[in-house]
């Protein structure tokens, strides 16, 4: 499976932040993306490596959301660095060369924590209606969710409440 999405100087001014210089729009594995984090009580914006390298050398891009907290190489980044990545585009390409991308006129906020200078992206369950037949689908956030998420206060059954109303909108920005 091959994912990327897609970050612009102008989806940052959107949300009010203007000292960003976006490297690459298409964040691919081992690329530079910027992600709003917490600090010192505080939402600020930090550049990260897309991939958690793995013991056998391959570049981890996600986390299941179900069991994130349970796997030793990613519960204490989860528990305490927990990061949120805006997108004005996601795209995944399945191995049987199936392809989707999710796009709005606002922006996407996709879920996910950092390891050091590093990030993975959470995944859900999909939304049975999608057109095409998916394994997994990125956790998105509601603006309003983004610091309860950074914060630690959304629980992982929350992280998927609500998640296939939103993704239809964002499909189906008619509804």
């Amino acid at each position: 499976m091959c994912h990327w999405f897609v970050q612009k100087k102008s989806d940052f001014q959107s949300i009010g932040i203007h000292a960003v210089d976006v490297i690459s729009e298409d964040i691919l594995s081992d690329e530079l993306a910027y992600g709003l984090i917490e600090y010192q009580g505080k939402i600020a914006l930090s550049p990260f490596r897309f991939g958690l390298p793995s013991f056998d050398g391959k570049m981890i891009l996600n986390a299941r959301v179900e069991t994130v907290d349970e796997k030793k190489m990613f519960s204490q980044a989860y528990r305490f660095h927990k990061a949120v990545f805006p997108c004005s585009l996601y795209h995944e390409r399945t191995s049987s060369g199936l392809s989707y991308s999710l796009s709005s006129s606002s922006l996407i906020y996709l879920a996910g924590f950092v390891d050091k200078d590093r990030f993975v992206l959470l995944t859900g369950e999909p939304v049975p209606s999608l057109p095409i037949r998916l394994k997994r689908m990125p956790i998105m956030l509601k603006q309003d969710e983004i610091r309860p998420y950074l914060k630690g206060e959304l629980s992982k059954e929350a992280l998927v409440e609500d998640k296939q109303i939103l993704l239809r909108a964002i499909l189906d920005p008619s509804r």
